[in-house]
């Protein structure tokens, strides 16, 4: 797959995604496992489990021996990148996480979704260069 990111960001710093297939909570699961892959440094999902509270999905997982719960908002079919984005940068911050590089949602004319782990100067980058609305 092309990076369509006009070689601002590395492959290995994002994944895309399509934005409007979420079911119900648990199609959350798969995207969460691919940010997480993006940090290595071992985070996983060693447990994850989803309810709906009317307009909201209540996440909850376990990644590096760490218990976290976040809120997603219920959009019709679509992906709540921004509140995943600030659930997925809460649990880097709780797990010590030290580096440079945090989860941003990506969405532009380039890519309907995507997600990617960088540092606050290449978000920048990218929003001056038209490649996230964000």
């Amino acid at each position: 797959i092309m990076n369509p990111f006009n070689n601002i960001i590395q492959d290995s710093d994002f994944f895309l995604d399509v934005p409007d297939c979420v079911a119900d909570g648990a199609s959350y699961k798969e995207k969460i496992e691919k940010a997480l892959a993006l940090v290595g440094e071992g985070y996983h999902l060693e447990d994850f489990s989803w309810e709906q509270i009317d307009k909201k999905f209540k996440l909850s997982m376990v990644t590096k021996g760490t218990a976290h719960t976040f809120e997603l908002s219920k959009v019709s079919d679509f992906v709540d990148g921004i509140n995943l984005c600030k659930g997925l940068n809460e649990i880097l911050k709780a797990s010590g996480y030290s580096g440079s590089k945090s989860f941003d949602p990506i969405s532009s004319e380039t890519v309907d979704f995507a997600i990617a782990f960088i540092t606050k100067g290449k978000s920048a980058e990218l929003r001056n260069a038209g490649l996230n609305y964000n």
